[in-house]
Formats: structure tokens, sequence, C-alpha cells
């Protein structure tokens, strides 16, 4: 098989290379219309955590997200609306991170080919703290586990 890579990082890469070479140019699109997504995947202890949400020092990619988001926001003349939703896929059910009572949710089609989640909570963000709040309790809420290659692993794909 042969794959194709945009980017390779080495461990010496930050975050915030990470963040420039792969989501800055898929929110620029995003607000132009286009759909987008980053999907970090790797085995147990490869960093994916850390390049998601990073740490004070060093700030994740969802958080780089976020702040360019708003930054954006802030400098526009046009008005925005920001709605997060976050959700795991654990155990083949979709289950709502922001409300952990909503479990085994249904995707809907809302139009051809448009998909969602059926009752899965959405949360206006007016500022980029009531969005780091927001991603914050859905980090808190996903399934973690012990696995052999450490003892902290999240047990399901975060969405």
């Amino acid at each position: 098989m042969t794959y194709q890579f945009q980017s390779v990082f080495n461990p010496s890469a930050t975050n915030q290379n990470v963040f420039q070479l792969t989501l800055k140019e898929t929110i620029i699109a995003g607000l132009k219309g286009y759909d987008g997504s980053v999907f970090c995947y790797g085995q147990t202890g490869s960093g994916k955590t850390h390049t998601m949400y990073g740490n004070e020092n060093d700030p994740g990619i969802a958080v780089r997200a976020l702040e360019y988001l708003f930054r954006f926001i802030e400098n526009s003349k046009a008005q925005h609306k920001v709605t997060l939703s976050f959700f795991e896929i654990y155990n083949e059910a979709i289950n709502d991170l922001l409300d952990i009572n909503k479990k085994n949710l249904k995707f809907i089609e809302i139009a051809k080919g448009v998909v969602n989640i059926k009752e899965l909570t959405q949360c206006t963000c007016e500022t980029f703290n009531d969005a780091t709040r927001v991603l914050r309790i859905g980090d808190s809420n996903k399934h973690m586990g012990i696995s052999k290659i450490n003892d902290k692993s999240s047990r399901s794909h975060t969405m």
C-alpha cells in the first residue's frame, strides 16, 4: 500500500508547529464555508492527547483553533455564532460528552448527504473562555481506562 502525508513531525515539533501546518488552513477554509476536519490518530501513548490539548506552556491544537477562531471574530465586521458540541464513539455508541445522560444517540439525515446527531447538546460560546470551558467539560467526561502502555488512556474516539 502507498500512503500520502501532508506533514510528518519529529519529536521536537511543538503544538504551534502542528497548528500552523495543519489546522490553521482548515479553519480559514471553514470560515469561507467549506467543511473540514483534522484527525489525530496513533498508538496509545504516542502523544495524541498532548497534541489536542497540550499544557499551559504549549497549548494543544484544539485550544489554538478556538483562540484563532475567536481572534478572527473579534477582528471581523460580520456577525458570527459559535456553537460547540462534543461527543465520543465508545463501543460503537455515540455519547454526548456535554450531557452524560445522553447516551447511544443516533445519526439523522437532515438533508441529502447531510447528517446530524439527534439530541446532541449544542453550546453557544460568545468568548474564547466560554469555548475552552466547554472543551474542558467534554474532555473530562470521555471514557478513560488503563492500557498496557499507560494508566490513563482514552477508550473512545472523541469529536
